[in-house]
């Protein structure tokens, strides 16, 4: 059995709110190749109630998917590797034979989700 449903950033919005102070510092500093991928480097600060957090970011050329994520101190490091960019197959999203769609419709609209009708 699987269920199908709508992302709402409006929901997201609500869960997670984010106020421009939640929001890192982005500084752009180059183009660099990581894990053979075509990189744009940021440096991202975030600020906090003690002392502001500094990381790295590697994204692929004109993409926001990293490739390399670096915190300051340099004893933590997230590489992405073997990263296909573009659109996937639709068969990955088809779901395995014998899975029936379950209706979640009518539980959902009993409930008041937050969510605008």
């Amino acid at each position: 059995m699987y269920v199908e449903t709508m992302f709402n950033p409006e929901m997201v919005k609500k869960i997670m709110p984010l106020t421009p102070r939640d929001m890192p510092d982005r500084k752009y500093l180059g183009t660099e190749t990581v894990n053979g991928q075509l990189a744009d480097k940021y440096e991202l600060t975030i600020k906090s109630d003690q002392d502001p957090q500094t990381m790295y970011t590697w994204q692929a050329k004109g993409s926001m998917m990293p490739i390399r994520i670096e915190m300051e101190n340099g004893k933590t490091v997230i590489d992405y590797t073997n990263v296909h960019l573009g659109e996937p197959p639709a068969e990955l999203f088809e779901p395995p034979a014998g899975y029936r769609k379950m209706d979640m419709g009518g539980m959902m609209n009993g409930m008041n989700m937050g969510m605008p009708r």
